[in-house]
């Protein structure tokens, strides 16, 4: 596309539709796309399943902290005999 485009008062480069389309790309076989896709969609898969668990644990946090901030649990001795290891 070198020399294709035209230059623009504001310092870009213009380049028209005929020129985009008259660029040949490299496009893999077939099955060499599925089977990218198909990584991807396991890739895609983890993400989600990462997601759900960070909000779990964010949900967990929450309740967690609104039960020790309203007194509904407390750390006690627990939490003392925690520090005493340290």
């Amino acid at each position: 596309m070198s020399g294709r485009a035209s230059g623009a008062a504001d310092g870009k480069f213009n380049i028209n539709q005929q020129t985009i389309k008259s660029v040949l790309l490299p496009v893999p076989p077939l099955d060499e796309q599925r089977e990218i896709a198909s990584e991807m969609q396991v890739c895609d898969n983890k993400v989600v399943t990462e997601e759900q668990r960070k909000a779990a644990l964010q949900a967990l946090f929450e309740t967690m902290l609104h039960q020790l901030m309203t007194g509904q649990i407390r750390l006690g001795n627990r939490w003392d005999s925690q520090k005493e290891r340290f």
